[in-house]
């Protein structure tokens, strides 16, 4: 049997074809696209025509690739975007249209959930109390717990892309701004002291480019990504390091995507807060997250 799972991010899409053999999920196809439907709606609310376009596109392009795949089941979820825009519940039934199957908007809660059980998923000691942290464009989702069970869960309204669009618009990182984007990031990180466990791991665009930048590899290995340790000291002085760049000379340097490089150092702001607030300890990187955690999910319902 053959499942699709599909992410539809403030910045990112993904998809996950699988194939379930003796309950395993077996990855087939990952097809990662930034369409940016969340483009500016931290200070309209509103999702754009271009941006619109721009989702359709992708999503033409992944209905294909699960149509030649013979796909039986696809799960497509909607996140902070489409839960946060005004125009969200348009905007849904619109890009389901393209899939041929409903899109599901899930709540910040489920979405934590999802990325928990998705992150977590390989991992062997069912009893290991655990936090992750899954940065995404909208949203930041915090899970304290086991595989065995979920102690706590929130989902906190920053994303790299809201930061970014509401300090860094001009892609001048100067101190100033640095200065008010934290002092934000600090107040939405407000009474999250109890998500805090000995063993973080980390999930996201924002935090598997960080660990792609200093593995110091030119192109993207899943099986050095997957377990890297980001360490709060390496990621302060990278940070410190990226600020010299712009977008593009970041893009061009690293050899990662534009649209991804735009939003790198907002959602690095965002991780630096969480790892000050949860003692400086490093982060075990996990290239899993919402996508596996949407066919796990399916396969222990059924």
């Amino acid at each position: 049997m053959k499942i699709a799972a599909i992410d539809i991010g403030t910045n990112s899409f993904i998809l996950l074809i699988a194939e379930i053999i003796n309950g395993k999920i077996i990855p087939i196809v990952e097809e990662f696209a930034i369409p940016r439907l969340g483009e500016n709606i931290a200070h309209t609310y509103l999702i754009s025509h271009d941006a619109i376009e721009r989702s359709i596109k992708v999503l033409k392009h992944f209905k294909k690739i699960i149509d030649d795949n013979k796909v039986q089941n696809v799960y497509p979820i909607g996140t902070a975007v489409l839960r946060e825009a005004k125009n969200g519940n348009i905007v849904a039934p619109l890009l389901s249209e393209i899939l041929g199957v409903p899109i599901k908007v899930i709540s910040g809660e489920e979405e934590s959930e999802l990325s928990f059980i998705g992150a977590i998923s390989n991992f062997k000691d069912e009893q290991e109390i655990l936090t992750t942290i899954d940065i995404g464009g909208g949203s930041t989702e915090l899970v304290i717990g086991s595989k065995e069970k979920i102690i706590n869960r929130i989902s906190i309204p920053i994303g790299a892309s809201k930061i970014k669009e509401l300090f860094f618009s001009n892609d001048q990182y100067f101190d100033d701004f640095i200065e008010l984007a934290n002092s934000f990031i600090d107040k939405k990180l407000e009474n999250t002291d109890k998500f805090f466990s000995n063993k973080l791991v980390g999930i996201g665009g924002t935090i598997t480019t960080l660990a792609f930048i200093l593995s110091g590899i030119n192109t993207y290995n899943d099986n050095i990504i997957n377990g890297f340790q980001l360490t709060f000291n390496d990621n302060y002085l990278l940070f410190q390091k990226l600020t010299n760049f712009t977008p593009f000379e970041l893009a061009k340097h690293f050899n990662i995507d534009l649209k991804r490089a735009d939003i790198l150092l907002s959602g690095q702001l965002i991780l630096m807060k969480i790892q000050e607030k949860f003692k400086k300890k490093d982060i075990q990187v996990s290239s899993k997250g919402l996508r596996f955690g949407v066919i796990e999910k399916y396969l222990r319902m059924k």
